[in-house]
This record gives C-alpha cells, sequence and structure tokens, in this order.
C-alpha cells in the first residue's frame, strides 16, 4: 500500500514538471509574438469591433478588478457570444459544464459542483431548478436526477439573449455576499444607458437537430430609447424558441449480483439468498443457497457475477419551450444621482416522453411477482417473471471490478459481459412528465453621490423560481403470464429459446447488443405498474443591501454595508396512495382487466447505431390512449394525495444577515503598483425546517432550528512590478450552506419499483467553510492578449454527505418500529401478512433489504490545482492572418474525500462529487469586422457522481465518462443593420456516458442526442 501511495505522489510530481515545462515553452512562444507586435507600431490606432472587442473589454475587467475573476460580455446589442449562459461559461477557467439532453445546465468551478457556486442576477441573489430523467449527470448534490431540490442553478431555464455581461469570481471579499465556496456568478440583463438613443433589434433562427430531424425556431427583440437629455430611459427585451430534441441509447438501472442482497463471503459464496438464476449450462441451481450450502459451482460462479440489471434501450424525446423577458427603467435626476429598475421574467416549459425495453427479470428476486383480480366471477392469476426463472444457457465474463466483503475489503469480482438464456421476463416502460420553471425578479437599486469623497448605495430585490412537475407518469407492462387460475397451477413464460435465445453483449463498445429471441407460447402482456405522482419545488429570495463607500484620501477608499437576505424554500409531492402513507402499487381489478393492447404503440430506434442482432422495434403502454381507455387522469380513480409523499414535503425559511468592512488601496511599494483590498464580514444565519414523519402510523409535522454565525475575512492584493505584469493573491475565509433536502426534519420509509429506502432529515447539519488561497501571475503583453499562470488552494473544514446502510427492517439506524415499514409496504400496523405491495411481497416482506441514509457532516479535505490561461491575438501577421486569435486554458484539480456509511464505516475514498481532474477549453476564432468565425473545444475528464456502495448495488461508485464538445459559430454582416448567423452545436456528437464501478466501468447509461445546427438573420433598425 505505501508503494502505491509513493507512486501516486512521484507521478503527481512528474506531471507538475511536465506542466511547468509546457508553461515555460509557451511562454517562449508568446514571448516572440509580443516582440513582433511591439515593432508594430501602427497596431496601436486599429478599432475592432464583434467578438474580438468583446474579448478585449472583458480582459480590461479582469486586468483592473482586486479579486480573481473572469467576463464574457456581449459582442453586439442582444448578440451574446454563445447560444446557452452556461456553454459561455465553460470558456472560463477553471469552470466545467454539465449537460442535460445535449444542452448545458450546471457549472462546476474548480472541482466543486453547482451547490458551491451562488448566481447574482442584476446584484440579488437567486435560484432557478429545474427537473431531469432519474439518471442525470447534474444535481449531484441533492441526489442525481430527478427534481433539483438543492442549492444548484440551472442555467438552461433562460435564454442567452436576455443577458448582456456575466463574469465569475473564484475569490471572495468582504463586499460580496457570502455562500460560496466554488464561485460566484454575476449576470447582468441589457439596461437603456447602455446604449443610449433609440435601438431596435431583432432576430430570428432556424435549428435542426439531426437525431431528432425537427426545425426548432427562436426568436429575440429588443427595443430602446432614452428621453429628457438622456435622464430617462426605458428598454424591453424578449426571447422565444422552441426545441424538439430525441435522446437515444441503453441504461442498465444499475449492476448486481448475489452481493447485493446478501452477505458475501469469498471463500464460500452468499448467505441466505433466493437471487440466483434458475439454471446455469444445464445444471440446477438450488431456489435457496446459504454458507453450509451454496450450490453448484457453476451456479456460485455466475450469481456472484455482476450482471445488468435491467439491460435496455431508450428512447427519450423532450419538447421545450424556452420564453424570456426584461424590461429596465432608468433615471438619471443629476449627474450624482441614478436609480435603475430592473425586471426578468423567464418559463421554460417541457414534455418529456421516456420509451424503454428491459429484461427486468434479471433484477426481480425468487421467480417473480404474483397477482390475482376478479373481474366479475372470475379469477385472474398475473405474474411477472424473476431471476429464478432464468435459464442462463452461456455466459463470459469480462475485466473484474472491486467491491467489499463482510468485512469491508476489497476484492475482485467478475463482470457478466454477454449471457444467452431461456425464460426471461421483459419489461416495456412509457413514462410521461409536463415540467414547468417559472422565474420571476424585480430590483431596485439607487446611487446618491453626496460629494467627492463619499456616496451611498441602496439594492433591493425579490425573485421567486416555481418548479412544477404536475405529471409524471408511467405505465408499464410485462411479458410473463394472465389468465383465469391460481398461480400454482398457471403456466408462465417469457423469451428465449434454445434455438432462438434472449441475449445480451455488452462487448462491442457502449451500446450492447440486446436481442429477444422468441417468445414463449405460454407468454402474456398484461399491464404490471401504474405510478402517477407530482413534484413541486420553490425557492425565493427577499434582498436589501445598503452600502456606502468614502475616499478617505487619494490612495485609500473605504467602504463599508449591511445586508439581510430572506430565503424561502418549498417542496411537495404527491403519489397514488393506499389512503395512508404507502405508494399504491396495486391496480384495480377493472383496470386491469382492459386489454393492454387497446392502449398501446409502437416505438423504434432511429438514428444511433446498434450491433447486428439487436431488437430495435417494440411496442410500450401509450399514456395518451390510457387516458380514454382507463381514465388515466381522473382521480376519482386514481387519487394522489400527499400522504405518499410526506418524505419529500417540507419547508426551509433562512434569515442571513450580514454587515461588512473593507478598505481598498492604490498606491505604490518601491515603485511597483500595490492595489488591493481587505475586509471582514460577519454574517449571522438563522433556520427554521417543517418537515414530517410517522409516529406510529399518524403523519405528524416536525420542525427543526439552527443558528450559526460566522466571521469571514477577506484580502484581495495585486502587485504589478511592471506595467504589464501583476502578480495576484488572494486569502478568505468561506462558507457554503447546506443543501435543502437534507435540512428537512423528515423522517421517511418508501418503496418505489424495485428500491426500498428510508431516510431521515438533520437541521442541525452546519454549513460546510473553507480556508482559501490563491495566486496568480498575468502577463497582459499585447493587446487582447494574456497569459497567466494561477495556483489555488482550499482546505475544506468538512463536507456533507449522504451516509448510508442497508439491512431488513430490524437494522435501522434509528430503532423505528415495524409500523413505519409495513406501512410503507401497503400493509397496516406491525402485521407484515397484510402488505400489498408486488415488491415487498416478491423480497421477502419482513425480510426484505432496506437502504438507510441520512446526511452528516464529516472531516472535509484539502483541495488544489493550477489554471493556465493564454489569449492571443495574431495581430502582428500578415492579413488576413492578423484577423485570427485563440483562447486557451487548462485546468488540473485534486481532492480525495472519504465517504463513509451511517456506522462510520469507511465505503471508499475518491474524488469530490462531480469534480474531474483535468479540463481544458480552446478557441480558435476569425474576426474582421465583417466575417466572424469560431471554433470551439471543451474537455471534461471523468467524475464522480455517486460515492456510495450500497445504494449502487456493491458498485465502486457511479461516475461520468470524459467528454469532449465542439461547437462552431459563423457570422456575415452586410451591413451596419443586417447580419446572417450560423451556429453548430456538438459536432463531435458527444454522447452522455455513465459507468459503474471505477475499475470496472459497466455501462450505465449511454445516450446521444446528435448534432444541433442554427441559421439565423439579426436586423437592427
Amino acid at each position: 500500500m505505501r508503494e502505491g501511495i509513493a507512486l501516486k505522489k512521484n507521478s503527481n510530481l512528474a506531471a507538475s514538471f511536465k506542466l511547468g515545462a509546457s508553461a515555460v515553452a509557451l511562454l517562449a512562444i508568446v514571448g516572440a509574438s509580443s516582440a513582433a507586435l511591439a515593432q508594430n507600431e501602427d497596431l496601436e490606432t486599429v478599432v475592432v469591433t464583434g467578438f474580438r472587442a468583446s474579448l478585449e473589454k472583458a480582459l480590461d475587467i479582469k486586468r483592473n478588478s482586486l479579486d480573481s475573476s473572469d467576463s464574457i460580455l456581449a459582442e453586439d446589442i442582444a448578440k451574446f457570444p454563445d447560444m446557452n449562459v452556461s456553454e459561455s461559461l465553460q470558456r472560463i477557467p477553471g469552470v466545467a459544464l454539465n449537460r442535460e439532453s445535449g444542452e448545458g445546465r450546471e457549472i462546476t468551478v474548480r472541482g466543486l459542483g453547482a451547490q458551491f457556486t451562488r448566481v447574482l442576477i442584476n446584484g440579488v441573489e437567486a435560484i432557478a431548478t429545474v427537473g431531469s430523467q432519474d439518471v442525470s449527470t447534474s444535481n449531484p448534490g441533492s441526489g442525481a436526477g430527478g427534481t433539483n431540490r438543492g442549492r444548484g442553478f440551472d442555467f438552461n431555464v433562460f435564454a442567452s439573449d436576455l443577458f448582456t455581461a456575466l463574469k465569475v469570481s473564484k475569490s471572495n471579499s468582504a463586499s460580496l455576499e457570502e455562500g460560496s465556496l466554488g464561485a460566484t456568478v454575476q449576470l447582468q440583463t441589457a439596461r437603456p444607458f447602455d446604449h443610449p438613443g433609440f435601438i431596435l433589434t431583432t432576430s430570428a433562427q432556424a435549428g435542426y437537430q439531426s437525431l431528432a430531424g425537427s426545425i426548432n425556431p427562436r426568436f429575440a427583440a429588443l427595443v430602446s430609447n432614452t428621453f429628457l437629455g438622456g435622464r430617462v430611459g426605458f428598454l424591453f427585451s424578449g426571447a422565444y424558441g422552441t426545441t424538439n430534441t430525441l435522446e437515444e441509447g441503453t441504461s442498465s438501472v444499475r449492476w448486481m449480483s448475489q452481493l447485493s442482497n446478501s452477505v458475501y463471503n469469498p471463500t464460500v459464496g452468499i448467505t441466505a439468498s433466493t437471487n440466483q438464476f434458475g439454471s446455469v449450462a444445464g445444471t440446477t441451481c438450488p431456489s435457496t443457497v446459504t454458507l453450509a450450502a451454496p450450490g453448484p459451482a457453476a451456479c456460485v460462479a455466475a450469481d456472484s457475477a455482476f450482471r445488468p440489471r435491467f439491460p435496455r434501450y431508450d428512447i427519450v424525446s423532450t419538447h421545450s419551450k424556452r420564453l424570456g423577458l426584461t424590461g429596465s427603467l432608468q433615471w438619471q435626476p443629476d449627474d450624482k444621482t441614478l436609480f435603475t429598475v430592473d425586471g426578468l421574467f423567464a418559463d421554460f416549459a417541457q414534455e418529456r416522453n421516456e420509451n424503454y425495453l428491459e429484461a427486468n427479470a434479471f433484477s426481480v428476486g425468487s421467480t417473480g411477482t404474483n397477482a390475482n383480480y376478479v373481474v366479475g366471477t372470475t379469477t385472474y392469476h398475473a405474474s411477472s417473471l424473476g431471476v429464478r426463472t432464468i435459464n442462463l444457457l452461456t455466459y463470459a465474463t469480462g475485466t473484474p471490478g472491486v467491491t467489499a466483503d463482510s468485512t469491508g475489503a476489497l476484492m475482485a469480482t467478475p463482470t457478466m459481459i454477454s449471457g444467452t438464456a431461456t425464460n426471461v421476463g421483459l419489461r416495456a416502460e412509457h413514462r410521461l412528465d409536463h415540467l414547468d420553471t417559472r422565474f420571476m425578479q424585480i430590483t431596485v437599486d439607487g446611487t446618491h453621490e453626496f460629494s467627492d469623497t463619499f456616496k451611498t448605495h441602496l439594492l433591493v430585490g425579490w425573485s421567486e423560481s416555481h418548479h412544477r412537475n404536475p405529471v409524471q407518469a408511467t405505465l408499464a407492462m410485462d411479458l410473463g403470464c394472465t389468465g383465469a387460475g391460481a398461480a400454482a397451477v398457471y403456466t408462465c413464460g417469457g423469451v428465449g429459446s434454445t434455438t432462438d435465445p434472449y441475449a445480451f453483449d455488452y462487448s462491442q463498445g457502449n451500446m450492447p447488443m440486446l436481442h429477444l429471441g422468441a417468445v414463449s407460447p405460454n407468454a402474456s402482456w398484461f399491464l404490471s405498474n401504474l405510478r402517477e405522482r407530482q413534484e413541486f419545488a420553490s425557492n425565493s429570495y427577499r434582498s436589501v443591501a445598503t452600502d456606502f463607500e468614502w475616499k478617505a484620501n487619494k490612495e485609500v477608499t473605504i467602504t463599508g454595508g449591511f445586508d439581510h437576505r430572506n430565503f424561502g424554500y418549498n417542496t411537495l409531492e404527491t403519489r397514488r396512495s393506499t389512503g395512508g402513507t404507502g405508494e399504491l402499487a396495486t391496480i384495480p381489478d377493472n383496470i386491469r382487466a382492459v386489454d393492454i393492447n387497446s392502449y398501446v404503440k409502437n416505438v423504434s430506434l432511429k438514428g444511433i447505431d446498434v450491433p447486428a442482432g439487436s431488437t430495435t422495434s417494440w411496442n410500450v403502454p401509450d399514456l395518451d390512449k390510457a387516458a380514454t381507455a382507463i381514465s388515466l387522469w381522473d382521480q376519482t380513480v386514481f387519487p394522489l394525495n400527499k400522504a405518499a409523499g410526506y418524505g419529500a414535503t417540507g419547508t426551509v425559511r433562512e434569515n442571513d444577515f450580514a454587515g461588512w468592512i473593507q478598505a481598498a488601496w492604490d498606491t505604490e511599494v518601491a515603485g511597483m503598483s500595490f492595489r488591493g483590498d481587505a475586509g471582514v464580514r460577519y454574517v449571522q444565519t438563522s433556520m427554521h425546517s417543517l418537515g414530517y414523519t410517522l409516529v406510529g402510523t399518524t403523519i405528524t409535522p416536525v420542525d427543526g432550528k439552527n443558528v450559526y454565525h460566522d466571521w469571514l475575512p477577506a484580502a484581495n492584493l495585486v502587485l504589478a512590478p511592471w506595467d504589464d505584469f501583476q502578480i495576484r493573491f488572494d486569502a478568505s475565509y468561506a462558507l457554503t450552506r447546506p443543501n435543502l433536502g437534507g435540512m428537512l426534519p423528515t423522517g421517511s420509509v418508501s418503496v418505489s419499483g424495485a428500491n426500498a429506502t428510508a431516510s431521515v432529515g438533520n437541521p442541525k447539519i452546519p454549513p460546510m467553510r473553507s480556508k482559501n488561497l490563491d495566486m496568480a501571475f498575468e502577463w497582459y503583453y499585447g493587446k487582447g492578449s494574456l497569459i497567466s499562470i494561477a495556483g489555488f488552494w482550499k482546505h475544506l473544514d468538512n463536507f456533507v454527505q449522504s451516509a448510508q446502510s442497508a439491512g431488513n427492517w430490524t437494522t435501522n439506524p434509528w430503532g423505528w418500529t415495524a409500523e413505519r415499514f409495513v406501512g410503507a409496504c401497503g400493509g397496516t400496523g406491525t402485521d407484515w401478512s397484510t402488505i400489498t405491495n408486488a415488491t415487498c411481497q416478491s423480497q421477502g416482506g419482513s425480510n426484505m433489504n432496506w437502504t438507510y441514509s441520512y446526511s452528516a457532516s464529516v472531516k472535509g479535505a484539502p483541495l488544489y490545482g493550477t489554471e493556465i490561461n493564454w489569449q492571443q491575438q495574431f495581430y502582428f501577421l500578415p492579413d488576413p492572418f492578423s484577423n485570427f486569435g485563440l483562447l486557451a486554458n487548462y485546468t488540473y484539480v485534486q481532492a480525495q474525500q472519504k465517504y463513509f456509511d451511517t456506522a462510520g464505516k469507511l465505503l471508499m475514498q475518491a474524488d469530490l462529487n462531480n469534480m474531474s481532474r483535468n479540463s481544458y477549453n480552446g478557441t480558435v476564432y476569425y474576426d474582421d469586422e465583417v466575417f466572424q468565425a469560431r471554433l470551439t473545444g471543451a474537455f471534461r475528464s471523468h467524475y464522480l457522481i455517486d460515492p456510495n456502495i450500497t445504494t449502487n448495488y456493491n458498485n465502486y461508485g457511479i461516475f461520468v465518462k470524459s467528454s469532449f464538445n465542439l461547437d462552431a459559430s459563423t457570422s456575415y454582416k452586410v451591413n451596419e443593420k443586417l447580419m446572417f448567423t450560423f451556429d453548430a452545436m456538438n459536432l463531435t456528437n458527444q454522447a452522455s456516458n455513465i459507468y459503474a464501478d471505477k475499475f470496472a466501468q459497466r455501462s450505465y447509461q449511454f445516450h446521444k442526442t446528435g448534432q444541433v445546427f442554427y441559421f439565423g438573420v439579426k436586423y437592427n433598425y
């Protein structure tokens, strides 16, 4: 072990040496270009516009700022450089992008995910959240996927046309409101005084997504004018667009073996499990195995290998509508006073359809699930097949993964990468989501100069974000058996015969071969699952801040102020219910009796390549047809209530009071320019949360409170040994408040599909705090050109994580009695014989396995890294090459965190959630004021989204694979009024590629969305 650690340190040292050598070489190249630039005196008179001009202005802002920050500006009125704000942000050093359905959604800054980043819009903090598929690369801080119930900001709510500037501050100052360990992102909408006089600009674009084959329109307009000699101005802008996205691919819904539901002994096998194949290569496997009787060797070998739980194909279509409106009114009654009122409205609505074909029998214990229903006087039997019915004919294993045995030691476990089988149960699913996020904000900003040395500023703001998921419905039909008779006498069948077996093969690349095989004559499809839910999440801010600025003398300025923020968070979930706390999983007899063929549709993979022999077309239940056939949306037939969703229902209220004082200076030391600021912020946070828990079988409200205060010092120093070179140093102590879902004082138990979970909230979770140091060397060696090397170090004093363990209900860490668990399974009291949930029944009732989780604060770890940034304009080259330029940056981040279970046992030591160790971005551009073109590539190395082994069936973490995205943009200006544009995104057709287990890299999800192209025209009046 020590040798391995030493080798790791040496490899890091070697990497650092190579990085330093590369930087020296780069400096030499830049020095040569700088010398050539200095020889051309005529270049000083060049005036540039467009993309190049926006880069130069942003570089001036960076150079003159005291903190470590980077900016991106609009290159023209109502023309932001990128199609999506978050995609602009990824061009900034240290920023990596999380994508959702091919579009940027959240950001990670210097290895810290969205929950560590604060966003200010027009100077006021705001949160906007959306929903996603259950498997998501975003929002890992609050549970990857589904409704964003965390503090992470979802940038895809907003059209980029609404903003004129963004700034990312990667260091802190006393004057900057607290709450960020990663970065503070400031977004600015347009204002009339930005461009005095009358302005009218409009744009229209038509987009095409290659996979969906759809036309997607976008429109934007801005009108602005100033009056009364420029003393009054108004501005209005709007943007609207629709998008049709098609995702195709595969997912496994994790990988499992008998390790997932039993204790493993590496020398004997598994204990007391019924989760094994019926036969393996002709050898019959016992129905139950124990340590004393593990069964034949062939069965033990196959059952102990990791197999895909739900080997399946996925088709996801999403229709999106995005509307954005801004308004601004400015009044300057005199030269010393300015008032601004800004308003912002955004609405992001989606309709998402998910269609799946999966062999769910690989995940269902025993011989499957049984249900009886009565129609008239006849009793019918329906059965979904389980793993005990599967006859595994052949299989192959691949690279072993690593998991933990009963002692916590790591050991190798093979992966079943291919197999053929008979009598395999299938499931076809259709899920429909209606999602909508509505964001509203109003800010009032006033500044008055009482004298040349003293001025005051007042900012009042209100913002709300309401995310609604009023329709979240799933219909699933299983291939097993259904008909008159009893379970004991009725013969069931699946797919696969000895001459045409069911087959899966993950050895041929990212897309597996999935072949259904022959259908048994005894098999039939029936409605097996009907799930309806609603989810809502709202965030609101009420903010007021006042500050002053006093120029004590020519060199020193004193600033200070007070601010107060009232933050509110509400979340609500409803589900089909038994009338109590259990989610209703049973299907009414009259509904199950309806012919399934009256509400099915056919779906097919269209644009993604699959291996030869794959099944690419199948039937799924049709939710639209089901609305008529089985009255799906009629709540008198399928009632929804809050009781079954009590664990995801609650409120959080935070009040933050802060005061700060800061001194800034601009002087000389030993003939060198020396600028900086130093100050301290005091903040008190009081939190009150309300949630729900069970007392016996009664849902009971419970509240929690927490109060804490912090002194947050910060200093930013800039020393310029000569005019074009400066050294920047920043030091601060910072905090990020804990994620919202974990603060609810809930105690909930739920069963969803095959997952049985119990969790407890913790309103006493402390904020995450860190000590931060940054140092950068910046050389502005030519117009619009820069090379900088920065190092950063953060010591995370503590880290909030979800601790987990597993076992039957008697092992729950909180001493809960059986009522909660029986109730979640649709039963009453403590009597397990009354449970109605098919999952609970198939998994053994009182012996079924539950996953227990809660949020806990554990000891943090150091985070450190390096950023290299190079911006180069090639003025010194002959035409037309003088119009070319280059942007390039590279970031390396390192941070190891220990992850524990509820008993304090170390599960794994791995990178921080959402942290990529390596990321880089490069843009090559051409801009001659008439024609502009650029090509941007962004790379992000793999990163962790879920460290917990228990919930992931003993896989060693869930990771997102490395990605490289290539985008292009061009424009041609016919004259000062008319411009044509062309944009292309995802030219590499980069997939969302998620895998399970750090070592084996088992396929978890692989989705492609295709390339996107936009043709447009822009007109200025």
